[in-house]
């Protein structure tokens, strides 16, 4: 309907019913790309008031007893059928948070929808959401593994970026859940294994604290190093040992760390 409106130059559309005079329905709201609706409305205006409660005073008032009762609506964020409107297609979605159509698609799974917005020249690859997940730390934590091949292929990707909470990079968020497949890929395309999160653990650390041998094998098998010591003082023998994680406490002695 926008196209015809805007495009063609149609004054009136209306669907339904015999060609006669009379009243017609016309259709409405098909050009919105983003919807804004009055409940995420009266929750966001709540949370603010609640925040901060000066924002009382030039908030719009939602009390039941105004003289035109609404029960429902929603309001266009981002138009995006017109010709002539500029798309920007790293625009950031603050209701979900942070997240751009990127980051988005690649924590949905969406292979299709990522592969074609990684063609587009502006694309950024590296924006972190709300909490400093990236598309790649996204994909990886789902394990989507057809989406992080994707993105390492981007020439603009970094590995190594951490999320805000506990700074871990993809890396660690692979080790920690024993995806082996995402491990090797990353290496292989150069993550560091060997920095370090928030508390001092590398990926090897923390593919030990949750019992994670496939993941540790790879590491080991990519020349990651296994000698990591934590802001505790902890080291992977102690992570094997206090998990009571034997198999891989026999590789790791095997591997010539030191038992005492």
């Amino acid at each position: 309907m926008e196209m015809m409106h805007h495009e063609a130059g149609v004054r009136t559309v209306v669907v339904g019913g015999r060609p006669e005079t009379g009243p017609m329905q016309a259709p409405a709201g098909t050009r919105g790309a983003l919807s804004y609706d009055s409940v995420s409305l009266d929750v966001d205006i709540g949370n603010a008031e609640t925040i901060n409660i000066t924002t009382t005073s030039y908030l719009p008032d939602r009390a039941e007893d105004q003289a035109v009762w609404i029960s429902t609506a929603s309001f266009n964020m981002l138009d995006q059928v017109r010709s002539e409107l500029e798309i920007d297609i790293n625009s950031i979605q603050h209701v979900e948070s942070n997240r751009t159509a990127l980051t988005q698609a690649a924590n949905l799974g969406y292979e299709s929808i990522v592969s074609k917005l990684l063609e587009h020249p502006d694309i950024e690859v590296n924006l972190q959401d709300t909490l400093g997940y990236t598309a790649l730390s996204l994909a990886t934590v789902k394990g989507f593994h057809s989406i992080v091949e994707l993105l390492l292929m981007h020439p603009d990707i970094e590995l190594d970026i951490k999320e805000f909470k506990n700074g871990r990079s993809a890396l660690v968020l692979a080790a920690e859940r024993d995806d082996a497949r995402t491990v090797h890929m990353l290496l292989q395309s150069g993550a560091d294994g060997q920095m370090k999160d928030h508390q001092g653990g590398t990926a090897a650390l923390r593919a030990v604290d949750y019992g994670c041998t496939l993941a540790l094998n790879v590491l080991k098998s990519d020349n990651a190093s296994l000698h990591c010591v934590d802001e505790d003082g902890r080291t992977l023998l102690h992570g094997a040992s206090r998990g009571g994680h034997s198999e891989i406490l026999s590789l790791l002695v095997k591997e010539g760390l030191d038992k005492d």
